[in-house]
């Protein structure tokens, strides 16, 4: 059992203000336990008592660097609103609660009116309509989570100490700092409406709140190569930046022709933190590309055309970076992205992701990105035209033209790796430290640390096929000259050549077998045979060949 305070402890501690914090209920709780406020999620405005156009709005604001999920949240007390499943709130974000429906058809117009007032763009989300009115008169809010937890809680009045002029008067009451109590008057103060903007302090270091990877020089943006607005429509809003300590999945990488060419940088607080006259350039990255899971090791990647900002137009109103390559230059392979913490970016650290590409890859397999014979038929199967084209996210679309025909077909079929030369489903080190502990002790990051040899294949191989690649060396010079009598033989033909011949065929043969969708490809081909009797054991895309022209 502790000992009992000391009357001079008992003192010190009761003087101490750190050891206080307000009361979650107006006029304290006497007799009952206190709520403790969470407080990640702020009630940052609040506007009533104004008249049409103008509405009733309440503002949310997430001041941390992470994405909040607000489903089964609820605003209560004044109002009663409770967030639908999937509600997001960003990083440094605002999201605004109305008095009507915004996503509703019927209210289509009074949304755009609202947008127009306060010249809001999309990616302000705004939500509603919720039930009750917020009273002239000053009332309680409470934000609860889907638990029950209080998170914020304001106890507003129209009377002094409050600000009276959001009494009518056109001005809404804004939270004056981060860490100002709800509830005491003092914390607020009374402005003109900023809906979907905050009045804090700029805070002194920049947050990374969007990756994206797009279709540059696609469709999508109008065929345009240069770097504008246009390519937001671009935007590949199904994939998803690989990040540290994670493994690859079909969402992480593109099937896109043009390879990686364009990936956006969404940063918040980017160009309020910018040295005068500063414009921030390829000397604020980094590019690496590879393919294997020691990215500390690759190879660096082809610098960029260029590298833009367009203040203002990210995510929440962050200041957005597009970095541009030309087609066709990364291919096949990871990229690496750091964005590096320099007098520019005013970065506290590095941020590092990830994109890769695979081309005419549709994602047919959890296990592996082997562009197959299986992806070709899978994009016969889902042709699209102009009357019904193609999303952004039709994993079919190879080109991104909005089109599914015969060119994605052979761009798949064309586009053909095995075991040797797909992209790997890399697995990311985690932590902050482990590119460097992979550079420095290559055996803890998994890879062969033995040295390569000359010729051998690059890329991870398998284990099983490591004997094979040494006989091939061993042996190459037993092998018949191009001199002599045996400038008569025929060439011999590489193990390694032949095993995987045989490996192709095989698995040919057992895609006849064992794949339903294929069996009329498999009568076709036996009742074709005798056209083509000089051919053995012909592969099934001749047959496509066939049908194709």
């Amino acid at each position: 059992m502790a000992a009992p305070f000391s009357d001079q402890q008992r003192t010190e501690f009761l003087s101490d203000g750190g050891n206080w914090r307000p009361s979650a209920r107006f006029g304290g709780s006497p007799g009952t336990a206190d709520e403790e406020i969470s407080g990640e999620v702020l009630i940052n405005e609040v506007l009533s008592h104004v008249e049409a156009p103008v509405h009733d709005m309440i503002e949310l604001y997430n001041p941390t660097n992470q994405l909040i999920d607000l489903g089964g949240w609820r605003l209560s007390e004044a109002v009663s609103h409770q967030f639908r499943p999937g509600t997001q709130l960003n990083p440094f974000g605002t999201l605004l609660v109305l008095s009507f429906d915004p996503n509703n058809a019927d209210n289509a117009d009074r949304a755009a009116a609202f947008r127009a007032t306060y010249g809001l763009g999309d990616w302000v989300t705004l939500v509603g309509g919720y039930d009750g009115r917020l009273s002239n008169r000053g009332e309680q809010l409470r934000l609860t989570r889907a638990d029950g937890t209080l998170e914020d809680e304001v106890d507003y009045d129209d009377h002094a100490p409050w600000p009276i002029q959001a009494d009518g008067r056109g001005s809404s009451l804004l939270r004056r700092e981060v860490a100002a109590w709800g509830s005491d008057s003092g914390s607020w103060t009374a402005l003109p409406p900023t809906a979907g903007a905050t009045t804090f302090p700029v805070p002194e270091t920049t947050e990374v709140v969007g990756r994206f990877v797009y279709y540059n020089n696609s469709t999508f943006d109008g065929n345009d190569p240069a770097a504008n607005r246009r390519d937001d429509d671009a935007i590949a809003h199904d994939k998803q930046p690989l990040l540290s300590g994670q493994t690859a999945t079909f969402a992480n990488y593109t099937s896109y022709t043009g390879g990686i060419n364009g990936v956006m940088i969404d940063m918040a607080h980017l160009v309020a933190n910018l040295p005068e006259g500063a414009i921030p350039g390829v000397d604020e990255f980094q590019f690496r590309v590879g393919n294997d899971n020691d990215p500390a090791n690759w190879a660096i990647a082809p610098a960029p055309s260029i590298v833009t900002v367009r203040p203002g137009e990210g995510v929440q109103g962050s200041d957005r970076l597009t970095v541009t390559w030309p087609a066709s230059t990364i291919e096949n392979q990871w990229l690496q992205v750091t964005v590096l913490a320099t007098d520019r970016t005013s970065r506290v650290e590095n941020d590092v992701f990830y994109f890769g590409n695979a081309i005419g890859e549709s994602g047919n397999s959890a296990t592996d990105a082997k562009v197959e014979f299986a992806d070709m038929l899978r994009t016969r199967e889902n042709q699209r035209n102009f009357l019904n084209p193609a999303p952004i996210d039709f994993q079919f679309d190879s080109n991104r033209d909005a089109r599914v025909n015969v060119v994605d077909m052979l761009i798949a079929r064309n586009q053909r790796t095995h075991f040797l030369n797909d992209l790997k489903l890399i697995s990311v080190p985690g932590g902050k430290a482990a590119g460097k502990d992979a550079a420095e002790n290559p055996e803890a990051s998994g890879r062969n640390v033995a040295p390569q040899q000359a010729g051998a294949p690059s890329g991870p191989v398998l284990p099983k096929l490591d004997w094979l690649f040494e006989y091939e060396q061993t042996h190459a010079s037993r092998r018949p000259s191009d001199s002599g009598k045996d400038a008569a033989k025929p060439e011999s033909t590489p193990a390694l050549d032949v095993v995987f011949r045989q490996f192709a065929e095989q698995r040919s043969r057992h895609r006849r077998v064992s794949l339903g969708k294929l069996d009329w490809l498999y009568e076709f081909e036996q009742n074709n045979a005798g056209n083509r009797a000089d051919k053995k054991d012909s592969l099934p895309e001749e047959t496509v060949d066939q049908l194709l022209r």
